[in-house]
């Protein structure tokens, strides 16, 4: 009976040590008792779920600032500006120009102080800072203008920019204060000139008519 037992136990160990030989031979390794560390495994659902591109949140686009534009006379204080700083004639004969833009009767508290300077050679620059006023004229930029007349009276050639000026005056506001000027006999130069605007302006007035009405 013991030699019995004894056998079956060693039929035990020997089957025991074969099946680690063979674990050995295969590339198997021993259990390992004091490492307790259990490797994290991947399973077949995160095998198969799909990667997930993370979307960057849009740029935020600051909306670009209005420009806002000059005030007439601001607009007008610097063409006038780079008139008297630039030094070629062509330049500032070209810059002058600039004035055929100006469209507000704003504009005319800087041009008319100005009408009397001298700008030198041509008088292109005169004429565009002239033709600009009487464009733009009222009914107040006549009396002005008569007033400044008196003034430059005593100034060599000076009154003569102030009649030229009347002269061309062809604006429909002005219109009332120019038939006041052209009663004015204490100046037939200054009459003289304010009918031939009214007489141009009426001219325009009626050719307009009848271009309409054809």
């Amino acid at each position: 009976m013991k030699t019995k037992t004894i056998l079956t136990t060693a039929s035990a160990l020997l089957a025991v040590g074969t099946a680690i030989t063979c674990g050995l031979l295969l590339g198997g390794k021993l259990p390992n008792p004091s490492n307790t560390n259990t490797a994290s495994l991947v399973t077949v659902a995160e095998l198969e779920r799909p990667v997930v591109k993370q979307v960057e949140a849009p740029v935020q686009i600051e909306s670009m600032p209005q420009v806002v534009e000059s005030d007439p006379e601001e607009q007008v204080r610097q063409i006038l500006h780079r008139i008297a700083t630039e030094t070629e004639w062509s330049t500032r004969a070209a810059i002058a120009k600039e004035l055929r833009a100006v469209s507000s009767p704003e504009a005319l508290t800087v041009l008319l102080p100005v009408l009397l300077e001298n700008y030198g050679r041509g008088n292109t620059i005169f004429n565009e800072i002239s033709d600009t006023i009487a464009r733009l004229a009222q009914d107040e930029t006549v009396e002005t203008l008569e007033v400044m007349h008196w003034q430059a009276s005593t100034q060599a050639g000076q009154g003569r920019k102030i009649l030229r000026t009347i002269a061309a005056i062809r604006n429909p506001p002005a219109k009332r204060a120019l038939a006041k000027l052209a009663t004015h006999t204490e100046s037939p130069a200054l009459a003289a000139c304010a009918e031939e605007a009214l007489k141009v302006m009426d001219g325009s007035e009626v050719a307009s008519a009848m271009d309409r009405g054809q």
